[in-house]
């Protein structure tokens, strides 16, 4: 069986949390929705929900 993407993230920054904390630190928060959408409107179509699903 394959993981939600959010639970594969939350995996991925748990780790990095506890093994890489300067890489950890350094990670961007999620994308602001309207910056979402402006790209979405760049690249005229909408991007993959998976990837644009608030965790």
């Amino acid at each position: 069986m394959i993981a939600p993407i959010s639970e594969s993230w939350t995996r991925i920054e748990n780790w990095l949390a506890e093994r890489a904390p300067a890489t950890y630190s350094v990670l961007a928060p999620p994308a602001d929705p309207a910056d979402i959408a402006a790209a979405e409107r760049v690249i005229g179509r909408p991007l993959l929900k998976p990837l644009v699903m608030p965790w």
